[in-house]
């Protein structure tokens, strides 16, 4: 059915398209509410950065909106860092997503363990 509403398309269904498509149909929109809000709150906290991650990388699923851009989803996680760990990573200016979390788990490692890179 969504295929069809696209078939004339000059513009090419992307795997993004076919994904949001499937989820404005079959998720409920208080679902995507809530994983809204759920995604607004997130913070590290006493998680570790992996785990942080992982949960943002989950509700950013729901959420594309608030991360359209590779940017923006970099600096939406750099935000919800744990305070010691976002001012180290907020002096290297990364615009990558991969890049930050990247930069997070060094810092989290030097931190934790007090082991400089390899």
């Amino acid at each position: 059915m969504v295929k069809r509403q696209h078939e004339n398309d000059p513009e090419a269904f992307t795997w993004e398209m076919f994904k949001n498509e499937f989820s404005n149909q079959y998720i409920p929109k208080s679902v995507h509410r809530e994983k809204d809000r759920e995604f607004s709150r997130l913070e590290q906290e006493n998680k570790t950065v992996a785990e942080y991650e992982a949960s943002f990388a989950q509700l950013t699923k729901f959420t594309p909106d608030l991360v359209a851009t590779e940017k923006s989803r970099a600096r939406r996680f750099e935000e919800g860092l744990r305070t010691s760990i976002r001012q180290a990573v907020i002096l290297f200016k990364i615009a990558t997503y991969s890049g930050v979390v990247n930069k997070a788990l060094l810092v989290e490692r030097e931190q934790r363990f007090g082991l400089g890179p390899e």
